[in-house]
């Protein structure tokens, strides 16, 4: 029974973000990118594939604080993982903010759909440790 003058709690995700470890059945962007991740992996690279990164809020003076966190903290991970490199598709125009502010390059000229995302356009970015 709630006393008077409690709220109730609601509890919101505000970001999300997975990381998909190689391995038999190989990574989600190799329906895109499959020749590009063939040469990283015949180079000896331990790869992993970064996916699922959201954030629900549109203030960036919000979102860029919790998002270099979580993206700080995925990046520990992979390393404790003994991960050579994260990779990445993202759309054409999120790539400069990927290479200026986070380190990925292009592992491809290449823009292709995204089956994962509507078709929209994806380019593939690699974070190499």
């Amino acid at each position: 029974m709630k006393q008077a003058g409690q709220r109730r709690l609601q509890m919101l995700v505000a970001s999300t973000v997975s990381l998909i470890g190689d391995g038999p059945l190989g990574l989600p962007m190799e329906s895109m990118f499959g020749p590009e991740v063939a040469q990283l992996r015949a180079e000896g690279e331990s790869l992993s594939e970064v996916s699922c990164l959201a954030d629900r809020r549109q203030d960036v003076r919000r979102f860029l604080p919790t998002f270099r966190e979580l993206t700080r903290l995925m990046a520990q991970f992979a390393r404790y993982q003994s991960i050579d490199s994260l990779l990445i598709t993202v759309n054409p125009r999120h790539v400069k903010f990927y290479t200026h502010y986070l380190g990925f390059v292009p592992i491809s000229r290449r823009i292709t759909d995204c089956p994962h995302v509507e078709n929209h356009p994806a380019v593939a970015l690699r974070l190499e440790f």
